[in-house]
């Protein structure tokens, strides 16, 4: 009889909180937010009707959205708005940046193809053009200065042994203008050859403000650990900032073939046979790296006091990984992937500092091996690497650059992990924090850069 009795109150009380959870549950979800998906996707629309300047969109869509969060009293969803692009241009001559570039060397502006202005920037007027450019710059660059003066004393010295000859101001201004030629000669090219009529997907980070029926109050830009309010950091440049850089990169790249030399202490250092003896497939390190990462929302390391988003399950699978700290890992694999070869200090190994350290990883590839050239973010191309630099001047990121068609950049990453994911150079510097930014490249890579 007690046994029945018992069962009985057992069952009352388990019915009892049964209806009280389901209750709960039902409120809760009455009082939660709907995550919809065509409001999120209708909020975009400044975004979309940017980037239509330039592009052909396909498969547009939102990727990723998190379930509604409060926060500081407001609710929130993060997501991706994420589509295909192919640029609408039919030639790279015709890209706003390379107009600049034409309208910097005073090539023709209306030229029809790639051929054409290849053939004109070899021209006898654009040599003179960059050659008093160059003539300029060694005038007034105090580390060629300093080297040149260092050179003088070397050849006065009869008794130094001398590695190469002394080279005449004239020889100088020609081999370097000639370098700066070809650099911007194959920027040019290969646009045309990888990016027209290519498309691409890129994924721009979102977080939207909401009411509890779903609605967008407010739309704000993420960049790589904050939001912003800024739509420029996720959105072309205007077609005039566009020509302008275009400009910028031509002095650019005469200032990079000059630090070239100032960091060699030798102007062969801007000459092929001076370069590594591999070659660096770009591409390659870009497919790897945009294999072998996502764009995860809410897969955070377990061992780390801040939010770091993290898929494992989207790594190579045959490398060991770090939790919260894989970044230098990572870009090691893809320019491992890309053709850099191992050697005695570079090596995938989890105790091996040079391959997942940043800043061994930048000492070992600038002062060890030499085998990265520091750009600019113009200059810098699918395969790139990108450092983001602390207050103390050490990296403390790092990123490959996986996209540069002269209209948008893209990069992934791990720790944040980050696929292909759409950014402008002052709009990371100021969204992460950081003191700087600095880009490399390898100097022989295929396709050119």
């Amino acid at each position: 009889m007690k046994t029945s009795i018992m069962k009985r109150m057992i069952g009352c009380a388990m019915t009892v909180i049964l209806v009280i959870s389901l209750s709960a549950g039902i409120l809760a979800q009455a009082s939660s937010p709907v995550v919809n998906e065509e409001k999120l996707l209708e909020a975009t629309d400044p975004i979309l009707t940017a980037y239509k300047e330039h592009y052909v969109l396909q498969n547009v869509r939102v990727t990723n959205p998190s379930e509604a969060f409060e926060e500081n009293g407001s609710l929130y969803v993060t997501f991706f708005l994420t589509f295909d692009a192919t640029l609408k241009y039919d030639s790279a001559v015709d890209l706003p940046r390379v107009k600049g570039i034409a309208q910097a060397l005073n090539i023709d502006g209306t030229l029809q193809s790639v051929q054409e202005f290849s053939q004109e920037l070899h021209a006898a007027d654009v040599m003179k053009v960059i050659s008093t450019d160059v003539q300029s710059e060694l005038q007034t660059n105090q580390a060629i200065k300093a080297f040149e003066a260092a050179e003088a004393k070397e050849a006065a010295d009869s008794t130094s042994e001398k590695k190469e000859p002394v080279l005449s101001n004239k020889e100088k201004v020609s081999l370097v203008s000639d370098y700066v030629l070809d650099e911007v000669d194959t920027f040019v090219t290969n646009l045309q050859d990888e990016y027209i009529g290519t498309s691409s997907e890129f994924n721009i980070e979102l977080r939207a403000t909401i009411d509890e029926q779903g609605n967008v109050l407010k739309l704000e830009y993420g960049l790589f650990s904050e939001y912003s309010d800024d739509i420029t950091t996720v959105i072309p440049a205007s077609n005039e900032s566009m020509i302008q850089a275009g400009e910028k990169q031509v002095s650019e790249t005469v200032n990079m073939a000059l630090e070239k030399v100032a960091q060699n202490a030798s102007f062969s250092a801007i000459t092929p046979a001076s370069n590594t003896n591999f070659i660096y497939y770009r591409t390659k390190a870009r497919d790897y790296a945009n294999t072998y990462t996502s764009s995860p929302d809410r897969h955070y390391c377990s061992t780390h006091e801040d939010y770091i988003c993290q898929d494992s399950t989207k790594y190579n699978k045959w490398y060991f990984y770090f939790c919260c700290k894989d970044c230098a890992n990572y870009v090691s694999q893809a320019m491992y992937a890309g053709g850099v070869p191992k050697d005695n200090i570079w090596i995938p190994n989890k105790s091996c500092a040079a391959w997942n350290s940043c800043k061994q990883l930048r000492y070992h590839f600038t002062k060890k091996t030499n085998y990265w050239t520091k750009t600019t973010y113009n200059n810098c191309n699918a395969g790139g690497v990108i450092l983001l630099i602390d207050s103390s001047g050490n990296p403390s990121h790092a990123m490959m650059n996986v996209l540069n068609d002269s209209v948008t950049t893209k990069y992934s990453a791990h720790t944040n992990d980050r696929d292909e994911k759409v950014y402008t150079h002052s709009g990371l510097l100021k969204d992460s924090g950081a003191s700087g930014i600095e880009y490399y490249i390898f100097d022989r890579v295929s396709p050119a850069h």
